[in-house]
């Protein structure tokens, strides 16, 4: 799955599972299931678009045979979707911007966590219990930190501190809120630029309060006087953004949440109505694949479908082979991936019922790529780019993927007629995909002289690697091939 087409995932599913929180929990006083939601929301969202089901087809196989195309078809050349021009820099700028970010929010997160562990360290320590009393000089308001409460040493040792105020941090400290401050702030470093990411690390922040205020009525202080301290330490600062402070800005919301009653039945079924969510979510974002006699067919893929496969096979088979019989123009990734539903179309239909099908068509896909000695490399008389060649196999799967040869030589060609002709003598077509990469000079120059002698007599055509003049260009593209894991050398 590429990288956008994933994003989009989980921003949907971040989406629905916060406007869930938002409209059905965020008002619930069950502070700590609230706690558990909100931070599986986000590992959640991460996780369903990567989530493949397969479903397993298995029926009879008769192989058939077919001619392998000969050299003088690797000058056909498909159309790829809409190749980018050279002058496109966009997404060398996106790339640019996210990185910048990336390094700008990673910088504040070691800057403020190196900062914390900075103040412990130099700062006198007072034990009392589990808890990690941090005697500071500076004025601060309390706030804390994993075990670590940080408090003003003067304050401290006149005991002008309420103990609402201490007891509240002691609920951070002893249910290491800071633990979620520390995942959701790294979330936030490789995310920075989602927004939703920010609404929840808002949330969990609130959702603390909510906890520690919680832990200091039960304890038996006075709602009304614990409502004064608040307001008294409300304007008195902030605090570090991984540490959980007893200032914070929304003190009307905790107001309200204090005289909230608990109504489990309706919270209940309130969290009842995140399993047909989740459902929801697994079957809209989740992935399909079918495994159709060992093949691998990935559902991400429009033109085929689970149901494609078992219904009106022989009709629907018909239909493309008769279409690519007659040698149509097609796009490439089109003609790639109907070549393999062909394929499995073919070998789902029972042996006795096959004679009366269409012809199997030629399945070998090409995509050729010229190379000018100035460096250019064109495809279907468009100059592209080596990111647009990339962007092209990153749509591939891995069965279509693994088919995928590049031939940069003649030799190359050969060899693969060799190789291919001892492994399918008794299989169907094995869907192949040729990428051949000529000079354009050299076949230029070829063709010329092909055309001033009698039809037909062009025999070969010679491939990239017979100029050396485009050498470093040629190593160029083959190491962006190379790089999306198909068949260079073989």
């Amino acid at each position: 799955m590429n990288l956008p087409a994933y994003l989009i995932g989980f921003t949907l599913c971040l989406t629905a599972l916060w406007a869930f929180y938002h409209l059905c929990l965020a008002h619930e006083p069950f502070h700590h299931l609230k706690r558990i939601y909100l931070l599986s929301a986000i590992v959640v969202s991460a996780i369903i678009p990567q989530i493949t089901f397969t479903a397993y087809v298995d029926t009879p196989a008769t192989p058939i045979s077919t001619q392998l195309e000969n050299p003088q078809s690797l000058l056909t050349v498909e159309s790829p979707p809409h190749p980018e021009t050279t002058n496109s820099i966009l997404p060398q700028i996106v790339s640019l911007i996210y990185l910048l970010g990336l390094g700008l929010f990673a910088i504040r997160f070691f800057h403020n966590l190196g900062a914390t562990l900075q103040k412990i360290n130099k700062n006198e320590l007072h034990r009392v219990g589990k808890m990690r009393y941090v005697l500071l000089d500076e004025r601060v308001v309390p706030n804390t930190f994993l075990w670590f409460i940080f408090l003003n040493k003067e304050q401290y040792r006149l005991q002008t501190i309420p103990q609402e105020v201490l007891h509240h941090e002691e609920v951070h400290a002893r249910h290491l809120h800071a633990i979620d401050l520390i995942f959701i702030e790294l979330v936030k470093v490789l995310l920075w630029f989602h927004p939703l990411v920010h609404l929840i690390r808002s949330a969990i922040k609130l959702n603390h309060e909510f906890l520690a205020d919680q832990g200091v009525l039960a304890n038996g202080s006075s709602r009304r006087t614990y409502q004064s301290i608040l307001l008294e330490y409300a304007t008195k600062g902030r605090a570090p953004s991984l540490s959980n402070a007893f200032n914070f800005s929304l003190i009307k919301r905790r107001f309200k949440m204090m005289t909230k009653s608990a109504n489990k039945r309706v919270m209940f079924l309130k969290l009842g109505l995140v399993l047909p969510l989740l459902s929801l979510l697994l079957y809209s974002f989740s992935h399909r694949e079918v495994v159709h006699n060992g093949a691998v067919y990935s559902a991400g893929n429009p033109d085929v479908s689970e149901a494609e496969l078992i219904q009106n096979p022989a009709e629907e088979y018909n239909r493309l082979a008769k279409h690519y019989n007659t040698y149509p123009e097609a796009d490439f990734l089109v003609k790639l991936r109907d070549m393999w539903k062909i394929r499995d179309l073919y070998t789902s239909i029972p042996k006795e019922e096959r004679a009366a099908l269409e012809n199997y068509p030629r399945s070998t896909t090409s995509l050729t790529v010229f190379i000018s000695d100035d460096g250019k490399y064109i495809v279907d008389e468009k100059e592209v780019t080596l990111s647009w060649v990339s962007s092209l196999l990153d749509n591939l799967n891995d069965r279509e993927r693994s088919n995928v040869y590049v031939f940069d030589s003649m030799t190359d060609y050969k060899r693969y007629v060799s190789l291919r002709g001892q492994m399918n003598r008794s299989a169907l077509p094995p869907n192949d995909v040729y990428i051949s990469i000529f000079s354009e000079r050299l076949v230029e120059s070829t063709l010329s002289k092909g055309f001033e002698k009698a039809e037909g007599s062009i025999q070969e055509v010679n491939h990239a690697d017979r100029n050396p003049e485009i050498t470093t260009y040629l190593e160029t593209l083959l190491e962006t091939l190379e790089s999306q894991r198909v068949n260079i050398d073989y």
